[in-house]
């Protein structure tokens, strides 16, 4: 005899079953639906009406009939206006904020420069975003990325030295004052998020996503999860050591750079030359010794650390993100020829087709996934 507790489960499955194919197509019909999901058409049918009743899901156009001739179908289609959802990417100098729907299409965005980092603060300016949206009641959740180690399921940011955050329970702190669900996530993670949702990612089950800007920061994918290690910690792969010059220094410690990023980030480059690391590009390609071995330099440390996390993990895909290849895609194939010399792991190497919305994006689907149970991976 199936309990209460099952039969709650089951159902709860069906129905995330159903929405998630719902979302994953732009229109469908119950009985596509059905034959998609593997549920029967009468149970099917029953979790529609109550997701129309919810709001959720709305009947649109009438589709074409078969062959046969007969009824057309009805086509069901997931509703935007049932929901809004806020994300945040915050930074030691900017914060950036949107408002979307429920298909995730921007509504409202904004990138706040910031004085401080203090919560209050924080607080006050995502207050003065959502008032400004004038959606507050129709809000059902935000998605915070944050530049550090968090754990996501207390909602505790664990050690963020460059927001100077420690042990802090920012999701009570939001919750205390926005009474409203809210989800954290180490940025980077965030960033992989959005790949798997929206991005080059969705494509695959395993892969690694690699932002490089002014640190080095990864998130790894397995099995279509993202694996954040025994401390969420997983993915810091600035700590790298390539060599035995990263025995000079006595001790790493969080909020510092590690050996990989001070060799290959743009902080590195641009260190090394007193330039901008858009003017280092720049005057490279225009015959610069000095910023021709930079550049050059830098590739061969990005090459190295990627051939190492290839031959570990052995993705299906390295992904990269981030500012430094931003305007510099055609690099990528001088690291992929490199790397490909390195090791003989193959993994492909592809830019992330998200630009710099890979983690605001994955802040919405955060949100998306944990209010409705909704997959898309």
């Amino acid at each position: 005899m199936i309990n209460k507790g099952t039969t709650k489960l089951i159902k709860e499955m069906n129905k995330s079953a159903v929405l998630s194919t719902l979302y994953a197509e732009n229109s469908i019909s119950r009985a596509q639906l059905a034959k998609r999901t593997k549920i029967s058409k009468s149970t099917v049918s029953q979790i529609v009406d109550e997701l129309i009743d919810e709001n959720l899901v709305i009947e649109v156009e009438v589709g074409k009939s078969t062959k046969k001739g007969g009824r057309r179908p009805i086509q069901l289609k997931v509703n935007p206006d049932a929901a809004n959802i806020v994300g945040i990417e915050i930074s030691i100098k900017q914060m950036h904020c949107i408002l979307t729907d429920l298909r995730a299409n921007v509504i409202a965005e904004k990138i706040f420069e910031l004085n401080n980092t203090e919560v209050e603060y924080i607080t006050e300016i995502i207050s003065e975003f959502i008032q400004d949206t004038g959606k507050y009641e129709k809000i059902v959740g935000i998605g915070i990325g944050i530049p550090g180690i968090t754990d996501m399921e207390k909602g505790i940011v664990l050690d963020a030295p460059e927001l100077k955050w420690y042990r802090l329970d920012i999701k009570k702190a939001l919750v205390d004052r926005f009474n409203k669900y809210i989800f954290i996530e180490n940025d980077v993670n965030m960033a992989v998020i959005g790949e798997m949702w929206f991005g080059a990612g969705n494509k695959f089950n395993d892969f690694v996503f690699i932002s490089i800007g002014n640190g080095i920061g990864s998130g790894i994918v397995i099995n279509k999860k993202i694996h954040r290690g025994s401390n969420f910690s997983a993915g810091e792969i600035g700590y790298l050591a390539l060599d035995r010059g990263a025995l000079q220094q006595n001790n790493y410690t969080y909020g510092q750079f590690g050996y990989f990023e001070s060799m290959a980030s743009i902080l590195s480059m641009e260190h090394t030359t007193k330039m901008s690391y858009e003017e280092v590009f720049r005057k490279a390609k225009e015959g610069n010794i000095l910023c021709q071995d930079t550049v050059d330099k830098t590739l061969d440390y990005l090459s190295l650390g990627i051939a190492n996390i290839i031959s570990i993990l052995n993705p299906e895909a390295l992904i990269i993100g981030g500012k430094m290849f931003r305007e510099n895609i055609d690099l990528l194939e001088i690291i992929e020829n490199r790397v490909n010399r390195l090791t003989p792991v193959k993994s492909i190497i592809i830019p992330t087709d998200l630009k710099d919305r890979s983690g605001i994006m994955g802040c919405i689907a955060t949100v998306i996934s944990n209010m409705y149970g909704i997959k898309l991976f």
